[in-house]
């Protein structure tokens, strides 16, 4: 497993490469008196296209939040891509 941020992380399965997306949130679910989690996952072909679709979610929920906040998004995604590719070149995946 590899993980991207707080929310995404990028696991090897036995036919594709997942990328799982889970964020807890504020709201209390009253039937078990725990906080809600929202999870979700997507399957890729390859590790590239994983990273192509995490850099698609992270620009989408960026772009409500006006041009400042999406150019220093775009940056910190550029960086965590490098970083990621860094970590896959020493595991030898």
């Amino acid at each position: 497993m590899i993980k991207l941020d707080s929310f995404f992380t990028i696991t090897a399965g036995p036919d594709s490469v997942i990328l799982k997306y889970e964020k807890e949130g504020d709201a209390i679910n009253p039937k078990t008196g725990r906080k809600r989690v929202t999870k979700w996952q997507s399957y890729h072909p390859s590790v590239k296209h994983a990273l192509k679709a995490y850099l698609d979610y992270q620009l989408r929920f960026k772009l409500t939040s006006g041009l400042d906040a999406l150019t220093k998004a775009v940056k910190e995604l550029h960086q965590s891509i490098i970083d990621f590719e860094r970590a896959v070149n020493e595991a030898n995946i």
